[in-house]
This record gives structure tokens, C-alpha cells and sequence, in this order.
């Protein structure tokens, strides 16, 4: 050892080695970069898409009940229009009828007959279906077989 360094240290005899390592390791990184992120971000999309479909369920349901309420409220209608509305307004969701119901009630969801009510009468119409029945199945479930999504609008008879 003279000066502080030792003669029998070898050093690359060229650079082409030292970059041919970061190359190597460059490619290395790049592939722990692409596993890591997939198993982090494939569950955030599965997720994000279970969600987004259930606002998408939930706005339709609610759609579905604000229309079968606009047609309850008229001095003519009965139950059967109020079916036909909110069967017509879920046609376009490709939600099955056998997977919905609708009910026409009062405040105190006690069901109501709309011939012959009086006009002032608040009229609730909801649309209720499990989200077992109409949810997507996602490989990441966060959303409950068994969870009820309803749509509910109540308005007054004229």
C-alpha cells in the first residue's frame, strides 16, 4: 500500500463494462417496475369499475322510480301505468324485470292504490334490486351480494 492505495486493486480496463452493467440493471428495473405496478394498479381498476357500475345501477334505479313518480302523480293513473313507466325507463339498462321490484307506497311505506286517491297525497314509488342479481363480478369483490340498491322519488298527487 503506498499513499494510501493499494496497487493490487483492479479497475475495468474499460468503460464498456461499466455501462453494459447499468444496461443490465436498467432492464432490471424496468420489469420489477412492471410487476409491482400491475399488482397494485389491476386491483385499483377492478375496483374503480365495480364501483362505476353501481352509480351507473343506482342512477338508473333512481331514474327508473322519478319517472314512475311523475306518472303516479297524475289524476288518471293507476298502479299498472306507474309499472309501465318504470319497465319503459329500465328497458334501455339491460336490467331484467324478474330483477327489480317497484313499489308505490306512502311515506310510511304503506302501500297505496292510486285510483281514486286525493290530490296533495305524497306518493314514494321506489325501484329496489340486490346487487347480487344485477352487479358485475369482479375478481376484487368490494361490493356486497346481498347490498340493496334502490331508487326512490316521492312527489304529490295533483
Amino acid at each position: 500500500m503506498e499513499n494510501g492505495f493499494d496497487k493490487n486493486v483492479k479497475f475495468p480496463s474499460s468503460q464498456s463494462s461499466i455501462v453494459a452493467r447499468g444496461r443490465r440493471g436498467r432492464g432490471n428495473a424496468v420489469l420489477e417496475t412492471v410487476l409491482v405496478l400491475t399488482l397494485v394498479l389491476l386491483p385499483v381498476l377492478f375496483i374503480t369499475v365495480e364501483w362505476g357500475y353501481y352509480l351507473y345501477v343506482k342512477n338508473c334505479l333512481q331514474a327508473a322510480a322519478r319517472e314512475g313518480a311523475r306518472v303516479a302523480i297524475l289524476a288518471t293513473s293507476d298502479n299498472t301505468d306507474v309499472t309501465t313507466a318504470v319497465d319503459n325507463a329500465m328497458t334501455p339498462t339491460s336490467i331484467p324485470k324478474a330483477n327489480y321490484t317497484i313499489k308505490v307506497t306512502d311515506l310510511n311505506n304503506n302501500p297505496l292504490t292510486l285510483s281514486g286517491l286525493a290530490a296533495g297525497t305524497n306518493i314514494k314509488v321506489s325501484v329496489e334490486c340486490s346487487w347480487g342479481t344485477v352487479g358485475w363480478k369482479s375478481a376484487f369483490p368490494t361490493i356486497g351480494s346481498n347490498k340493496k340498491v334502490l331508487g326512490i322519488t316521492v312527489m304529490r298527487r295533483e
